[in-house]
């Protein structure tokens, strides 16, 4: 695997990362928990942290010539960095918006767009390119390991468990602001998975939200019909505008919906006591 040059906060990752023991478990494809992906701009105590779920790892079987670039970045080594080296990959890049990091909702430009509305809710300063805004922020799948069946597991606490020591880690590291995760892992605020992560990062804010992907956006945000339809008309003149209009995958005129529900989650998050 070719060289990266990782930031700052990528090289702490990568040595805590490296002083965890053991590996994937027996379920899991054989590959490292990789770190995050932190932009050269992140700032601990003021940044905001991005969570997809899982990656999915059927396009290996469907590879058998091995010739996807996207396998370079998985590499021998007992700490995985691919979402950086996938980003810094030229091959993977051509003709991209949204640049691709290798995780699909983020790729395609959902999670990005849902960072810039945060942003902009919360009055930080939004950048108006997707890389300039990774410069700013982080992003990862919470799921550091990949089932063999590449199934989505997120209702399984005790396969989440596995992930959890690598995800208070990074917590503990990049001490976000904000973040912004799958709801259906963060679940209620007494279960043992988010008081661990609130332990590990007692002044961030969590943010649960569902998965971006068509299924959610075209049939169960629905009732956001009408606040999507809001927000489309504010953000008209602005960037945010555009990068919707360049979103991958999904119904882009059903897009706007996730972002109404994000408004709502980030509202109700706020509400919560510290």
């Amino acid at each position: 695997m070719a060289a990266v040059c990782l930031t700052p906060l990528e090289q702490v990752l990568q040595d805590r990362f490296r002083q965890m023991a053991g590996g994937p478990p027996e379920w899991a494809w054989p590959y490292p928990a990789p770190i995050p992906l932190a932009g050269r701009n992140y700032v601990p105590g003021r940044g905001l942290l991005v969570y997809a779920s899982a990656e999915n790892l059927a396009w290996m079987d469907r590879d058998k010539q091995h010739q996807k670039p996207r396998r370079e970045s998985f590499g021998a080594d007992v700490v995985a960095v691919r979402y950086r080296h996938q980003y810094e990959n030229p091959q993977l890049q051509v003709e991209r918006f949204f640049p691709d990091v290798g995780m699909a909702p983020v790729s395609n430009g959902g999670l990005l767009c849902a960072a810039y509305f945060v942003l902009d809710e919360i009055e930080a300063s939004v950048p108006s390119s997707p890389r300039a805004l990774l410069d700013l922020i982080a992003v990862a799948n919470w799921c550091k390991f990949v089932m063999l069946s590449n199934v989505d597991y997120v209702r399984d606490r005790e396969k989440l468990r596995k992930s959890l020591p690598y995800v208070t880690n990074e917590l503990e590291v990049l001490r976000p602001h904000l973040v912004i995760m799958p709801k259906t892992i963060l679940g209620d605020p007494d279960n043992d998975i988010y008081e661990a992560m609130r332990g590990a990062s007692p002044e961030t804010t969590f943010v649960g939200v569902m998965q971006f992907n068509a299924m959610v956006v075209n049939c169960h945000l629905q009732r956001f019909d009408d606040a999507a339809a809001e927000l489309g008309s504010r953000y008209a003149s602005t960037p945010l505008a555009t990068w919707m209009s360049k979103l991958r995958r999904v119904n882009r005129d059903h897009a706007w919906r996730f972002l109404a529900h994000v408004a709502e989650q980030l509202r109700e998050a706020r509400r919560l006591p510290a």
